[in-house]
Parts: C-alpha cells; sequence; structure tokens
C-alpha cells in the first residue's frame, strides 16, 4: 500500500508539474516571439518572461494552498489574452506587407502620377485594409474618360463595388502631416508630397500596436490577484483586509480590462 501510496504521489506531481509549464512554456514563446518582431520591448519581455517564471515557482511550492491554485489558474486565466494577442499581432505583420505594397505604389507614383498598376493597385490595398469608398474614388478617378475596351477588369470590378452598396469618397480630404486640405481622389498631398492613402491607412494600425501595454496589464493583474489571498495573513482589523482586497480586485479587474482593449484595438 505505501509503495502504491508513493507511486501515485509521483503521478501526481508529474501531472501536476506538466500542468504548471505548459502555460508558462506558452507565455516564454509568445513573449520571445514578440521580442524579435517589436511587439514588446526587451525589457517588457523579460519582466514578462520573469513573472511567468515566478507563477509556475509558485503554482509548483508554494506552501499555502489558496496562493499555489491562484498561481496555477493565473497561468492559465492569462493565456486567455496572449491567445488574442498573438492572432493581433498576426494581423499587424499582415497589414505591414500591404503597407510595403502602399509604399511601392507610391514610389511609381511619384515617378508616373498616372501609372494605371500602381493607381489601381493602391485602390485594392485601400479597400483590402477597409477603406472601400476611398479605394473606389481612385479607380474612378483613373478611369475617368478611358475606354472600357481598355479597362474591362477594371470596369468590373468598379461595378461589383457599386452593387455592394460602395460609394466613391467624395468632398476633401485632410493631409494627416501638413493637414492641407486635398480632393479625396489625390493620392499625394499637393503641399508636402505626403502619400495620404497610406498615412490614413497605417494610423488605425500603429495606433494599436500595445503589445508592451498588453503585457504589463497583464502583469499588473497579476500582482492584484496575487496579492489577495496574501491579505488574509495580515494581522489588521477584518475591515481593512476588506478594504484591500476590494481595491486590490478593483485594481485586477480595471488591468485586465485594458490588456483586453489592448488587444481588440
Amino acid at each position: 500500500m505505501a509503495q502504491a501510496s508513493e507511486g501515485e504521489a509521483t503521478i501526481w506531481l508529474v501531472v501536476h508539474g506538466l500542468a504548471v509549464l505548459a502555460p508558462a512554456g506558452i507565455w516564454v514563446l509568445f513573449l520571445i516571439q514578440w521580442m524579435v518582431m517589436g511587439e514588446v520591448d526587451g525589457l517588457t519581455g523579460l519582466l514578462g518572461i520573469f513573472a511567468a517564471t515566478l507563477l509556475a515557482v509558485g503554482a509548483l511550492v508554494m506552501p499555502l494552498e489558496e496562493v499555489k491554485w491562484g498561481c496555477l489558474f493565473l497561468l492559465y486565466a492569462t493565456i486567455a489574452v496572449f491567445v488574442p494577442m498573438q492572432e493581433a499581432v498576426r494581423k499587424r505583420g499582415l497589414a505591414r506587407i500591404d503597407f510595403e505594397q502602399m509604399e511601392s505604389c507610391y514610389d511609381r507614383l511619384r515617378e508616373r502620377p498616372q501609372d494605371s498598376y500602381a493607381v489601381f493597385k493602391l485602390a485594392e490595398l485601400l479597400i483590402d485594409r477597409g477603406f472601400p469608398s476611398l479605394g473606389l474614388g481612385l479607380m474612378l478617378a483613373r478611369l475617368e474618360g478611358e475606354q472600357s475596351s481598355l479597362y474591362e477588369p477594371e470596369f468590373r470590378r468598379v461595378r461589383v463595388l457599386q452593387s455592394q452598396g460602395i460609394r466613391a469618397a467624395a468632398g476633401e480630404l485632410i493631409c494627416p502631416q501638413c493637414r492641407n486640405q486635398g480632393h479625396r481622389r489625390t493620392a499625394i498631398c499637393a503641399r508636402c508630397g505626403a502619400p495620404l492613402y497610406l498615412l490614413l491607412a497605417r494610423a488605425p494600425v500603429v495606433s494599436a500596436m500595445g503589445g508592451g501595454r498588453t503585457v504589463r496589464f497583464v502583469m499588473l493583474g497579476i500582482v492584484a490577484a496575487l496579492g489577495i489571498p496574501l491579505i488574509a495573513m495580515l494581522e489588521v482589523p477584518p475591515a481593512i483586509r476588506a478594504v484591500l482586497a476590494v481595491a486590490l480586485m478593483s485594481l485586477g479587474a480595471i488591468a485586465v480590462m485594458k490588456a483586453l482593449r489592448e488587444v481588440g484595438a
């Protein structure tokens, strides 16, 4: 019986160890990848790896059962933030490819403002990036006065977009760089020469690149969550412990909401 009990204990330790190391390993792999890609700065990445290590050690050897299981829960709970963040990083990587193609289109347009390939390629990229009205406007501006037989695929593309209820953007467009007002069908700012549509399409993605902030919010939530069971050990009046616990829970909730908002930006 004693040998059986020792065997069961050994199996339990192995299973528990694997259950702890699996999410900690995911933490480390994600953070290293984001550091390489520049989504997370080196200091934040190292702090995140250190936090994952502390959680893993706490889940394995912490004498307080509440803290031990709390560490294990946090390791798995934070994956709920890291997984969608990984998807956001993937989408931003694809967006960078589109922006490189836009830059290539602008290189051609600076040499030949009426370059048909560059105009239509830029229009399609705008449509893919969520600016269909601007893309359609560029297409119509380039096709104006042209024979449909010469640009049959492009005219067909315009008809498809219009059948989907998309209308070409009208009015003036403000240059994000010099604040000059220009026509929405102009690809290059007349005053400063800025690539208007490249700046407009890139702005939402650049503002959403908050990988470092997301990791910091996650770590703040971890600190708040781990502090709650430790409050119970303080030799202070119950009312003070309750206030501290509520404060930490509020801090943790705010940090988690901030992290989720950064991921969904």
